[in-house]
């Protein structure tokens, strides 16, 4: 399936629609079923409310952006697995930087909708540097806000990678492509605007 963003269509999930696409990303299925136990009765949890721990393995395959702007979503924390998978440290990156020029702006409006009305993202990537192998990448992204604060501040990601092999490191130019299948997901707020 394609969603085609630009064009102002794009599709939207609950929670309970996601199993599907969920089967083959267990890190994704992990992470969702911890990040509902840290938000309890609240719409998203709150920084305080994190416990690393209840995700056992899948803590490998974790991401922590921060929107500090829509133009500015920083890495805050790359866990081993994509660190591993690419040869690359991204922590402190913008990944609004990180887009072809020509898709930076649509990378903006994702992540703003993300935020202004809180929901999640599902996507999948396909990845082809320069050496020529090719990778899938299927992520789940979740808000979660600051203490006392209600709006999101950070988009914690899974990320579960599909490929035969891992990638020579990328090169400093590398540039990623936008994801091909992007759904948001329901959160308790609706469609995001």
């Amino acid at each position: 399936m394609y969603v085609d963003l630009r064009s102002g269509s794009w599709l939207m999930v609950m929670f309970t629609e996601l199993s599907d696409r969920l089967e083959a990303a267990p890190n994704c299925r992990k992470f969702l079923d911890v990040w509902q136990r840290w938000r309890g009765a609240r719409l998203m949890p709150i920084k305080s409310d994190v416990r690393p721990e209840a995700l056992g393995s899948a803590m490998s395959a974790i991401t922590i952006f921060e929107v500090e702007a829509p133009d500015w979503i920083i890495f805050r924390m790359v866990s081993s697995d994509p660190e591993a998978f690419t040869g690359r440290m991204r922590k402190g990156a913008n990944y609004v930087e990180l887009a072809r020029p020509e898709d930076r702006e649509e990378r903006i409006e994702r992540h703003r909708r993300l935020v202004n009305t809180p929901c999640g993202a599902f996507s999948l990537v396909a990845i082809y540097p320069e050496s020529g192998l090719t990778a899938s990448l299927r992520s789940l992204a979740l808000p979660l806000a600051r203490d006392n604060e209600t709006k999101p501040r950070f988009l914690y990601v899974a990320s579960d990678i599909e490929s035969d092999k891992r990638w020579e490191p990328l090169p400093a130019r590398f540039s990623s492509s936008l994801a091909v299948e992007y759904i948001y997901v329901d959160i308790g707020c609706g469609a995001p605007v």
